[in-house]
């Protein structure tokens, strides 16, 4: 590696995160790049959060911190915390999570050695990492890229819209905002994260990139570690609504390939069982049977017992 490294963003959305901002900063001023700014915005929390950003601030000058006047969204948060940011690369850091010391130089390492080998900067990288749940369980993140070829173009898009299983990809974890780097300049150009989606708004980048030729790689090192955690701006309603939004942004090309339909009940499915409306959610899976029952029931065994076992392990004390 060249030893001029180029400038990385960290950048740090939080909101009402007071027990676990610090120690998503202090990963990021730990980080082993040395060539980096980091940069954290309050989107106007209501409890102490800004009040730990602001001792931190105090400590180490480097950092740059901005609030804003009310509550927007993560999505408006980052976009803004990227347009006052100056590197070539920008990373996403979440609230309530923790990365190792090597997360930017592995993500760094992976994204240009593929860069490389598919003559593209096109690219979009992932980091592997492990979710801790209050009981002590551990559910392992492999990044979508990890394994195989990276996705690309149609085969992302359709998994996230309504999970078509492409055998010659692997999409692991899927594409998390909180633990993407990218190019500011593909960020950019694509017109980064919705402002008007409050959840699922990675999913949406995503898609818009796929739709760029973006290719999508990820680290094989677990390089950080997510926090299961309960907030309001989490609520399985608010989910579904900006599902269900992402769907109408798309309807066009669903209508196109006959999946509007499928995946709006898919969405309602996952909706009424985390919502615990056993009745609309029986009512629904037997429509969606009912209309589909070929791509439904495979949808159906492919997803409901591995999501069985995992609530179980979430669940069991």
């Amino acid at each position: 590696m060249s030893k001029k490294t180029p400038l990385i963003s960290i950048v740090i959305t939080c909101f009402n995160a007071e027990s676990t901002i610090a120690k998503s900063i202090f990963s990021a001023l730990n980080q082993s790049w040395k060539n980096k700014e980091i940069l954290v915005i309050d989107d106007n929390s209501t409890d102490l959060s800004f009040q730990e950003i602001t001792k931190i601030k105090n400590k180490y000058k480097s950092i740059k911190v901005f609030r804003n006047k009310q509550n927007m969204g993560a999505a408006y948060s980052r976009n803004l915390i990227a347009k006052k940011s100056s590197g070539e690369f920008i990373a996403f850091f979440d609230d309530d999570d923790e990365s190792s010391a090597s997360r930017i130089l592995e993500q760094y390492l992976t994204l240009i050695n593929w860069e490389r080998k598919l003559e593209s900067r096109i690219m979009a990288c992932y980091c592997s990492g492990v979710k801790h749940y209050s009981n002590g369980y551990k559910y392992l993140l492999d990044a979508i890229g990890s394994k195989l070829s990276p996705p690309n173009g149609f085969a992302l898009i359709d998994h996230l819209l309504f999970n078509k299983k492409n055998t010659k990809f692997f999409f692991g974890a899927g594409v998390p905002a909180c633990s993407l780097m990218i190019r500011t300049e593909l960020f950019n150009k694509v017109g980064g994260f919705d402002p008007n989606m409050r959840r699922v708004e990675d999913a949406d980048l995503a898609i818009r990139l796929a739709g760029h030729g973006c290719f999508f790689v990820g680290t094989k090192k677990r390089v950080f570690n997510q926090y299961s955690t309960i907030a309001s701006d989490k609520t399985p309603k608010i989910n579904f609504k900006n599902e269900l939004f992402l769907i109408e942004k798309n309807k066009r090309y669903l209508k196109s390939i006959n999946k509007y339909l499928y995946s709006k009940l898919w969405f309602r499915i996952r909706y009424y069982h985390f919502n615990k409306d056993t009745f609309l959610f029986l009512l629904t899976l037997f429509l969606f049977v009912l209309l589909f029952p070929l791509d439904g029931m495979k949808h159906i065994l492919e997803s409901f017992p591995r999501r069985f076992f995992h609530e179980r392990k979430i669940n069991k004390i």
